[in-house]
This record gives C-alpha cells, structure tokens and sequence, in this order.
C-alpha cells in the first residue's frame, strides 16, 4: 500500500482489536487512505465473518504436597512468564510457599499480556514442629508433639540426646512429656528424627529445646 494507507479492523477501526469482555464479534478488514485534509474509507476488502474471543482470565492454583510443608503455587496463564508477588517478594511463573508461616497473604500477579490479579491466599503448613516446650506442670506446653497428621500413621519420631542416647520413641500422635522411663530428663537441647516405618529415609530431623523454668 502507498504511503497514508493502512488496513483496519472493523468496528474499532484500528490495527489491533481488544475485545472488551467475552463474547461473538463480527469481523471485517477495511481499506483506509489518509490524505491532505482527507480520509477516505473504502468498502470492506474481506470480511472474516464472526470471531469468538474467549478468556478465561487469570486464576490461582494451590497444589500442596502431601506430607511436606510444600504447597505450590502456580497459574493458569498461557501467558509466560509470570510475576506472582507475594507480601512484596516477587517470583516467577510458581511459589513454593514452605518458606512462609502459616498465615493469609496478599498475592499479585501478572502475566505477560498485562493482565492482572490481586487476591488473598490462606496458607496451612502441612507439617509443623514446635521448636521447644516446658513441662513444668502449668498446662502450657507441657508435651512436645510436631503435626504430622498429613503424613498418615506409618510415621516413626525418635528424640536424642546430646550425647545420642535415645529417651523417647513414638508415633504422630504420641506427645513426648520430657521423660525417660518417668524420669525427669534435664533442661537442655535434644534432636528428634522422623522416619515412615517401611524406609529408613528422614521424613525431616531437627532440634528441639527442653525448659522447665
């Protein structure tokens, strides 16, 4: 086409059409030719006859991951990549929310398109260990117990001591009362393992801190 021409789309008469919402739209291509003081529209060259435009928008997909304290966090988008901000902190395309608390969070995305979304996102951590405990006998935090509950009962707990003798052993359901044997264990640091019952693979380890002042 010669200089001041340009082909449009009918009805925005413009290069590009945005539809507004969903829906069947009737589609033609015309011919426009811009000159001095002058625009002159043409019949149409083709009509494309109707187009469907269908969106689905953006959406959240939580996947937790059963006995882990994972659950990602993906889109639906087609439009890649995504930012996902999460409380500030941005990712790309997924989040896996095990290095977040237990909470509801302040999510953002946005796709490649521009689109965006704005939500909160309750989050639950599938496993939770209390890193210390009290037993002193004022009903507060008297027992150590992690939440293993996603984990089914298979799970297998084992506590040590310092010195990697072994003072307890139990399942998810099975609170430890600081004792061994009904003996009072002292004041200090111990180290729990976790482990399913058919597999001597970790399930998770960690430390645990005995006060009873």
């Amino acid at each position: 086409m010669g200089g001041g021409a340009s082909v449009l789309l009918y009805p925005n008469n413009t290069p590009t059409f945005e539809a507004a919402s969903e829906g069947i739209f009737s589609l033609e291509i015309i011919y426009k030719e811009q000159g001095v003081g002058t625009t002159s529209y043409y019949p149409p060259i083709r009509s494309v006859g109707q187009m469907k435009v269908n969106y689905t928008g953006l959406s959240i997909v939580k996947t937790p991951v059963k006995c882990t304290s994972q659950t990602i966090l993906t889109t639906n988008s087609e439009f890649k990549p995504v930012t996902i901000t999460v409380d500030g902190r941005q990712f790309t395309d997924q989040v896996d929310f095990k290095q977040f608390e237990t909470g509801v969070y302040q999510v953002s995305l946005e796709d490649s398109f521009g689109c965006t979304l704005e939500k909160e996102v309750d989050f639950v951590k599938n496993i939770s260990v209390p890193t210390y405990f009290s037993p002193n006998g004022d009903n507060i935090n008297d027992t150590w117990q992690p939440n293993l509950a996603d984990c089914g009962s298979k799970v297998r707990i084992a506590i040590y001591d310092r010195y990697a003798h072994l003072v307890f052993t139990g399942g998810p359901t099975d609170p430890w009362d600081g004792t061994k044997n009904g003996v009072e264990m002292p004041e200090g640091d111990y180290w729990f393992i976790a482990r399913f019952n058919d597999s001597e693979q970790q399930l998770l380890k960690g430390n645990i801190t005995l006060k009873r002042r």
